[in-house]
């Protein structure tokens, strides 16, 4: 074979070579991206999903006071949104964990304690710490059975949103859900669950 012959087949060779290189070059560019966005943003939503699981498991457990202190729940009597939710306390803590008493007539109570008296807030008192807004109603729902347990969840909520959500819907209690004229006396069947008036 010629010289010349030798050469041409070299180039012909390399070009060939060129021509695969830039035939790989041309490929869309996603065939070989790499998947990190997907695998990142499928890693967040596991442990956002692990995190929320936690929380619910976990926060009943923080926000229950030790065995043999007894909670008491203090909450503006003339209120209705406040009566309902006396009312739905009362039907779901099947062991009576809570006992409960209207701000108006346990004043010295909670003075005592230096916990407010101003019906701003639900106070409840566990032991000789005592708990409002937010942070009252979650330690309510830590004592209460599965699935409203798990509303104490939102405890990992920064309190200074819990809390403003809180007082928006407080400072517009009586206008959307009413109030009474005064104190509503509990029913028979609950005087059981309320602490003695104080005289």
């Amino acid at each position: 074979m010629s010289g010349e012959g030798l050469r041409s087949r070299k180039a012909a060779a390399i070009r060939s070579e060129q021509d695969a290189a830039t035939a790989e070059e041309a490929l869309p560019a996603e065939s070989s991206s790499p998947r990190w966005p997907v695998y990142l943003v499928a890693g967040s939503w596991v442990v956002l999903l692990c995190s929320i699981v936690a929380a619910v498991l976990l926060a009943p457990g923080m926000l229950t006071p030790p065995r043999g202190v007894e909670t008491w729940l203090f909450f503006d009597g003339e209120c209705n949104l406040c009566d309902g939710f006396v009312n739905f306390v009362v039907d779901s803590d099947s062991d009576a964990l809570v006992k409960f008493g209207a701000i108006q007539k346990h004043q010295r109570k909670l003075a005592a304690r230096g916990a407010p008296t101003d019906l701003s807030t639900l106070v409840l008192v566990q032991g000789e710490e005592f708990y409002t807004h937010s942070g009252a109603a979650l330690r309510v729902f830590a004592l209460l059975p599965q699935p409203y347990a798990a509303l104490s969840a939102f405890y990992v909520v920064p309190t200074v949103v819990r809390d403003t959500v809180y007082r928006f819907v407080a400072a517009h209690r009586y206008e959307w859900f009413g109030h009474a004229e005064e104190c509503r006396a509990p029913t028979p069947e609950f005087e059981a669950r309320f602490l003695a008036e104080e005289e």
